[in-house]
């Protein structure tokens, strides 16, 4: 059986024991079925107005798959599709946009760790964070973009009328992310730190998480609860999120200074940010539904945090320590401890 739709998902159905549909559909729908002992229809199939069942007529099996493929189809007809074509381009460049900015973003820490072979300025508390975060991100995003069964629980959930909140571009930033992250954390292991390590909090709060983590999994593993497990990953790279950028913040202003720490990191994070909650926004606005926000706090919350301590950054990178004064301040010092006169000139007058 095939029909052409708009939009591209993996899904399944399943109709009871007996009868189980695997419909993956990308421009044509597919449909097999294996049929084990006879055909029972459940009862919240039964019921439904459009399968068009009557309890007092005696359907063939034929007849029944026939009406199950109609329903069937009939479902996916109603599964989210776009409702307007710029829209759908928008959001795209959006998502693209901000994959690039976050993705790039990056470099300039990489870039300027390698230039002075040194990582003094970059708070390692963040390093480790920010690499448990990603992960934790990458596992969400893909978990719940590639996998058919969650997918499934997710419209079970929120509306088989909701698409999932993750796109292409979420999945390869979080790939990007993952790798970068782990080039700095390599970097802060072979390049001159000073007295700077990583605090037993921080320790002890990774530790916490991968335990967490690890409960979660097997509580979730009996009842197959994924997306419940994968909305743990997602509840954990947000509490990251919100703590691995307050060790950095303190010691910028401790040192009264951002030296050692990439400014062009935070005003590509910026973009990105503001990029990725348009992105979302131009979805809810497409869709006449909010449920992209909630059905994805993850996403939502990333955005106004990382927001929030990009500002937070730029204040302290441009206002309250910036490289001007503080260039101006070093000459001060340096001219505080030369002499008025200069050695030659005082022996030329004692000469005189």
């Amino acid at each position: 059986v095939g029909e052409r739709i708009g939009t591209k998902r993996v899904s399944y159905i399943h109709v009871s024991s007996h009868i189980l549909a695997y419909i993956h559909y990308s421009s044509y729908i597919t449909i097999s079925v294996t049929i084990m002992g006879p055909i029972y229809i459940p009862h919240t199939l039964r019921t439904h107005s459009r399968f068009n069942y009557n309890k007092k007529t005696i359907l063939s099996g034929k007849e029944t798959l026939q009406r199950f493929f109609s329903f069937s189809l009939s479902l996916l007809r109603e599964m989210a599709s776009w409702n307007s074509s710029p829209l759908e381009i928008t959001y795209e460049i959006l998502g693209w946009t901000a994959f690039l900015s976050w993705s790039v973003s990056f470099y300039p820490q990489v870039i300027l760790n390698f230039r002075r072979k040194s990582v003094v300025g970059l708070n390692m508390d963040f390093v480790v964070l920010n690499l448990i975060k990603h992960s934790s991100y990458l596992i969400y995003n893909a978990c719940l973009y590639f996998s058919p069964v969650i997918q499934k629980q997710y419209f079970e959930k929120y509306g088989y009328g909701q698409m999932i909140p993750v796109a292409a571009n979420d999945v390869a930033f979080s790939i990007h992310a993952v790798l970068l992250t782990s080039i700095i954390l390599f970097q802060v292991s072979i390049y001159e730190r000073g007295n700077q390590k990583v605090s037993k909090i921080s320790i002890g709060i990774v530790s916490a998480v991968l335990l967490i983590a690890a409960v979660c999994f097997f509580v979730a593993l009996p009842s197959h609860s994924w997306l419940w497990l994968i909305s743990v990953f997602n509840s954990i790279q947000v509490f990251m999120t919100v703590i691995k950028y307050i060790p950095q913040a303190a010691m910028n202003f401790m040192r009264k200074s951002t030296d050692g720490f990439s400014i062009g990191n935070i005003l590509l994070d910026f973009s990105g940010g503001v990029a990725n909650y348009a992105q979302m926004a131009v979805q809810s606005i497409d869709q006449n539904s909010w449920v992209n926000f909630y059905g994805n706090i993850g996403k939502t919350s990333i955005s106004l945090v990382s927001i929030f301590f990009d500002i937070l950054f730029m204040c302290q990178h441009y206002v309250l320590y910036p490289a001007k004064k503080r260039l101006v301040s070093s000459k001060f010092d340096k001219e505080g401890v030369e002499p008025l006169i200069d050695s030659s000139d005082l022996s030329k007058l004692e000469n005189v």
